[in-house]
């Protein structure tokens, strides 16, 4: 209901009387009314609760009708279909406002219609929306307020900021303005309505931010920031609307016959949304603004206010977007369908929000002002931060923290290996519980005590020591060269004998080449690796499991050098020790042989490989659940397989029971990894259309997540431009190719056995786009790299002399050359493959050729 001048006077009469009696009176009171005008005093008095809760000296009605007002601001915009409720007659309708004819209303608000405006003197009407003062509400302070927004308006252009593109004043004097039509979807249900992910929703929020530090350093401040303030075109784009109630912090905030009474007199505002300083009818700042960003970003990342209370004057503290999801309300969806709306489980979305999110939006929340965000401007940067997984601003710059968010960035993703730092923590965590249980249960206790001790002193000490102690930047690298040239000499001094040396040692040396592996630092990995190595063989018993984890780790890293005959000599290793201590059915036996077969496919020995990954799969799925991430890794590694052998159809069933069963966070570059694979499996099939959205997604995860020379970002961009080529997208696949010749080059050496195939598809691209000449000297190049890293009979090299012998065919002749490449490719690949495979027949059709 909007009130006529009458029916306010009535509405405050009732309001003061009700006040003016005991609680279980005012319904005597309220009963003289008409039903409409009882429940605008009920909204009155309602409000009046929050406002006033010891009914100060302050005049009530004034606070309270200002509520009132906030909420028929609110209901300025509604749903067309809403359009039957509003009244039949309006003599606005039809009538031409300046340049523009009112076509019908939108909306309606406290003290202005709404209507959709098409501008008459064009051939091509322009639609806007055009706000006009209602009757009964052109009191002088409105009109100066309306006229204080047309004024704000026209100093603002932005991209996300919804335009002014007109204004005046009526034939009988009425102000209007009028603004861009923005047809969107505010921007909460938005969010909800496509999914969005955490970070998606992030971006929207830095948009928003954005825009209103535009306005802000327009010395305007909004103090009306709401999800229904923000609305969301279909094209992604957030507009902010409704300056309403914004006011001016500069000199023209004073007007002619204004005494700037509206923070005091006639305090507007939404009170979910408002700050303190709104509460307590302070003057607003550029903090008030964040504050209430920070409302609108926990809700929309998740799902709830920060408050239980949100409409009182004294809600409490703040709850960390983490902890806010578990609350439970009433009429609002669980924590697990608000976290099913962000692609997540409940837990995964807490783990998620906890940290750099939380921050954020507690930054955004103190209490006192010039605690929060300096401004807009610093709120959507530390947001852009979060996005790209750098520190914020927003937290203590401390050394550990740095490194952490360096290893964030950069961490290969290979299902085996944890974030480093986690890993670190968690290995120490771990010696220090087993030492604690091991102190209750026999003698040799002390000993393993110390050793905890000994690595938790070196890790506290490497990251107090130089460089970057001083809070300055300092880099992983710089980081681990620094610890590894300090280990020698500062192994604490809590080892008590030579014997307990040796294990710390091992151990420090272990961590360290793990984390420089960690990083794709693969050259640099290798000596403490081999010394953590030398230590144990040298004093640990032969079958010792530490031995087993150094001989795996160096083999893991040699696999990543392309060392594949090294690699799979000490995986046996590895394994025939585990078998020994552990058994032939224990868990560390089946990821010894996932190792193992994975070093064999990689090797070109397919035949081979398949039966130790399925052997794997049986021991753990006996002592595992079937969504553990290690079984989940060797199914995918033999899905992988399947794809090698020719098998796509299986291969694509067992890649998605892998994604259906696993908990993989959207932007997980492990998750990309599994995604790249589905997308090579659809692309064999030639599912172009599937398979695309899958390998671009993959591509951009791992580059943001890992750095954008990371070897696994060379795999993902090998992958599309497969897909590219596949297509008949020749330019785009040769930019590619050549992307990922360039990271394999730069990161794993001129020699690396992953640079065959991306030279091999580089040739393809070439020759599709008749750069016969480039393509020979590709292809040439590829062949001699496989005879010099790969065994003679690798299905690789037979791919490269394949492609080879298809160029050197020259208008349909075949040369001896091309005959004698086709023959050695054929019997390659009859050895590798299954009978009747493609690859297979189509090196004999060129043989045909040889033997006409």
């Amino acid at each position: 209901m909007i009130p006529t001048r009458d029916e306010l006077a009535e509405i405050e009469a009732a309001f003061a009387r009700a006040l003016d009696v005991e609680a279980h009176e005012r319904a005597a009171v309220l009963a003289t009314l008409a039903p409409a005008l009882q429940r605008e005093v009920e909204r009155l008095l309602a409000v009046d609760d929050w406002a006033h809760p010891n009914h100060s000296n302050e005049d009530p009605f004034d606070t309270a009708i200002g509520g009132a007002i906030v909420e028929w601001l609110d209901s300025s915009r509604f749903d067309e279909s809403d359009r039957d409720s509003l009244p039949d007659e309006d003599p606005w309708l039809g009538r031409t406002v300046g340049a523009w004819r009112l076509v019908r209303l939108l909306g309606r608000g406290g003290m202005s219609h709404v209507y959709l405006a098409e501008k008459v003197d064009r051939e091509i009407p322009i639609e806007a929306a055009l706000k006009l003062i209602k009757r009964g509400m052109d009191s002088e302070d409105l009109l100066r307020r309306f006229r204080t927004e047309r004024r704000i308006l026209a100093n603002l252009v932005h991209p996300n900021i919804a335009r002014l593109l007109d204004g005046g004043a009526a034939d009988d004097g009425t102000p209007y303005f009028v603004m861009e039509r923005v047809q969107g979807e505010r921007i909460d249900a938005y969010a909800d309505r496509r999914q969005l992910s955490l970070a998606a929703r992030v971006a929207l929020m830095r948009q928003v931010a954005g825009a209103v530090a535009a306005a802000h350093r327009r010395l305007i401040v909004h103090r009306d920031l709401k999800p229904s303030n923000i609305l969301v075109t279909e094209d992604g784009t957030p507009k902010l609307l409704d300056f309403g109630i914004a006011k001016l912090l500069g000199p023209e905030s004073v007007t002619e016959g204004s005494d700037d009474r509206t923070a005091t007199e006639l305090r507007v505002l939404t009170p979910g949304y408002a700050s303190p300083e709104q509460f307590a009818g302070e003057p607003p700042t550029t903090a008030t603004d964040v504050y209430s960003l920070g409302i609108v970003l926990c809700e929309l990342l998740a799902g709830r206010k920060p408050f239980r209370r949100p409409l009182d004057k004294d809600r409490g503290e703040p709850e960390r977007p983490s902890l806010a999801l578990f609350r439970e309300v009433r009429g609002e969806p669980t924590a697990r369908e608000l976290a099913a709306q962000r692609g997540l489980e409940p837990k995964a979305l807490a783990r998620a929000l906890t940290g750099d999110l939380d921050t954020i939006v507690e930054t955004c929340l103190r209490r006192e002002p010039e605690r929060r965000y300096a401004s807009a401007d610093r709120l959507a940067d530390d947001l852009g931060r979060y996005l790209e997984a750098r520190p914020i601003e927003a937290r203590r710059d401390s050394l550990r923290y740095r490194a952490g968010k360096f290893l964030r960035r950069h961490r290969l993703a290979v299902a085996a290996t944890a974030a480093a730092v986690l890993l670190v923590a968690g290995f120490v965590v771990a010696l220090v519980v087993q030492s604690t249980r091991l102190a209750r249960e026999r003698d040799g206790s002390q000993r393993e005590r110390r050793r905890a001790e000994a690595v938790a002193d070196f890790l506290i000490h490497l990251f107090q020591a130089q460089p970057g102690a001083d809070g300055g930047t300092v880099t992983a690298r710089e980081l681990l060269d620094h610890a590894t040239a300090e280990i020698d000499t500062a192994v604490p001094t809590a080892a008590a004998s030579e014997t307990e040396d040796p294990r710390i040692r091992s151990t420090l040396l272990d961590t360290v080449g793990r984390v420089y592996h960690q990083l794709g630092l693969y050259e640099q990995a290798q000596a403490p690796l081999e010394a953590a190595l030398a230590l144990r063989r040298r004093h640990l018993p032969a079958d010792d499991p530490e031995t087993a984890e150094s001989v795996n780790r160096l083999a893991v890293l040699a696999a990543e050098r392309g060392s594949y005959e090294r690699a799979i000599a000490l995986f046996r290793e590895a394994l025939a020790i585990r078998r020994r201590h552990f058994g032939s059915s224990s868990g560390p036996v089946a990821a010894s042989l996932s190792n193992l077969a994975l070093a064999l496919q990689d090797n070109g020995a397919y035949r081979e490989a398949a039966p130790l990954y399925r052997e794997a799969i049986t021991i753990d799925s006996r002592l595992l659940p079937p969504d553990d991430p290690g079984l989940l890794a060797t199914r995918m590694n033999l899905a992988l397989l399947l794809l090698d052998l020719g098998a796509a159809t299986e291969a694509e069933a067992m890649l998605r029971e892998v994604r259906d069963r696993g908990d993989w966070p959207a932007d997980d570059p492990e998750r990309a990894e599994l995604d790249r694979y589905l997308g090579l499996a659809l692309t064999a099939q030639r599912r172009f259309s599937e398979a695309e959205p899958l390998l671009v997604a993959a591509e951009a995860t791992v580059s943001q997540a890992l750095g954008a020379e990371h070897p696994e970002v060379a795999r993902a961009a090998a992958s599309l431009a497969e897909l590219h080529l596949a297509r008949g997208q020749a330019p785009q696949a040769l930019v590619r190719f050549e992307k990922a010749v360039a990271i394999r080059r730069a990161r794993l050496g001129p020699d690396h056995p992953e640079l065959i195939l991306s030279r091999v598809g580089l040739a393809r691209a070439r020759v599709a786009l008749g750069e016969r000449d480039a393509a020979l000297a590709e292809l040439r190049g590829a062949v001699a790299l496989a005879r010099k890293v790969l065994p003679a009979r690798h299905p690789e090299l037979a791919t490269a002399l394949a492609e080879l012998a298809k160029v050197l065919v020259t208008k349909g002749a075949v040369n001896s050359e091309a005959c004698a490449l086709a023959h050695e490719a054929r019997e390659i690949r009859t050895a590798a493959y299954p009978a009747g495979d493609t690859r297979t027949r189509d090196v004999e059709r060129m043989l045909d050729g040889c033997a006409r």
